[in-house]
């Protein structure tokens, strides 16, 4: 039956077709990103043959040397490494805002912008510390991506590109994050529409241009922020955005579910002991359930991840309330060493505890201000050592 008043064609709203627009952006810097990571990837695998040749070669005459065992490490070691970045720009962290490390969100956006051109280098320029910010990581990162892919586009020669962050001090303090470039200044004919969609003056190529700067004011806007640029009086073309910072801590909102999650605080005591809040990053699956379970058995509070990647994304959710994080030395994607450094990032308050199979050098310990247990152990073990770390 033919109802009546049912409009021919649904037009899309405003707001859905942005939604369409900065998805579609979004997965075309994905395809960017993954040509860049694919092109490294025949470098590494082309390298990786090469040296396995020699090392057959090597073998016949009865000597192989260690060097080429280096070789071949380091390459794995790479591969590894573009596959780790390549995985957190596909799914980067939950979009929802949370409490972040700015210094964190700078690195993810060089780390895959310097994937992208082999002639191009961004290098990161702070200064003074930098505040924490309620924002959406994902958000930030890829805003700082497309700025950067527009300062590519516009040096095609290559060069050094900079994503700068400061403080700005002044009646209300904000965050500025800019991306500088020396290519060509942009052009008077474009100005006043420059941060609309399709606003470009590269020449046609396959797929929807010009969404680059749209994206990145959109991603601006949702954080009360605001995009602008200049001509700098050294020949640079900045893009800077600028982010007010929130208030007060009392003004401070909480994150929503953050109460629940930890409604049972460090330092409570379960009969004689403390209570702790561990965060465990063990690859072994069979390991890690063991160590948790064994952990709640006793009362504590206890998060886990089984890579380093994993690690760090989950941890930026949780750091303000752990207090003992408790890494394995060999991790699948990284080492236990590396995965601390790139934790303490983001909070360094938390205790830490080594575990291993194998016994590691004390002076990597004391190096990290850490403790170390050797597998196995048991629940009762971490106790007495988190004790004894007091």
């Amino acid at each position: 039956m033919k109802q009546e008043n049912q409009p021919l064609h649904a037009f899309p709203t405003k707001a859905s077709q942005q939604d369409f627009l900065m998805e579609y952006k979004y997965f075309q810097s994905l395809c960017l990103m993954a040509r860049g990571v694919t092109h490294d990837y025949n470098n590494i695998f082309t390298g990786l043959s090469g040296q396995l040749n020699l090392i057959t070669q090597e073998a016949a005459l009865g000597s192989i040397g260690e060097h080429r065992i280096q070789l071949v490490s380091d390459l794995l070691i790479r591969g590894v490494d573009r596959t780790s970045i390549l995985y957190e720009f596909s799914r980067y962290i939950a979009a929802e805002k949370a409490d972040h490390s700015l210094d964190r969100i700078l690195e993810l956006a060089v780390q895959s912008l310097n994937i992208l051109s082999r002639s191009h280098q961004f290098v990161i320029e702070k200064h003074g510390k930098l505040p924490r910010l309620f924002c959406s990581m994902k958000d930030l990162v890829m805003m700082l991506f497309y700025l950067g892919e527009n300062g590519l586009e516009a040096t095609p020669e290559g060069g050094t590109l900079t994503v700068q962050a400061a403080l700005h001090h002044g009646r209300d303090e904000a965050v500025i994050l800019s991306v500088r470039n020396r290519g060509c200044t942009v052009l008077p004919l474009v100005r006043a529409s420059l941060f609309q969609p399709f606003v470009t003056t590269k020449k046609p190529q396959q797929g929807l241009r010009g969404l680059g700067l749209y994206a990145a004011r959109n991603i601006a806007k949702e954080h009360g922020g605001t995009l602008f640029f200049s001509d700098d009086k050294n020949e640079e073309t900045v893009f800077s955005v600028r982010i007010p910072l929130p208030g007060p801590p009392a003004d401070k909102k909480p994150i929503p579910g953050r109460e629940a999650v930890f409604s049972t605080r460090p330092g409570e005591r379960i009969t004689g002991r403390k209570r702790e809040i561990f965060f465990v990053v063990e690859d072994d699956e069979a390991m890690r359930d063991l160590i948790v379970s064994s952990l709640q058995r006793r009362g504590h509070v206890v998060f886990s991840a089984e890579t380093c990647s994993e690690a760090v994304e989950d941890f930026e959710l949780v750091h303000e309330a752990v207090t003992v994080l408790l890494i394995d030395v060999g991790l699948t994607d990284s080492d236990g060493f590396e995965c601390l450094e790139k934790m303490s990032v983001i909070s360094d308050r938390a205790k830490v505890i080594f575990m291993s199979g194998e016994d590691i050098g004390e002076q990597q310990c004391c190096r990290h201000k850490a403790l170390f247990l050797k597998k196995p152990f048991t629940a009762k073990d971490i106790e007495q050592l988190v004790m004894h770390a007091e």
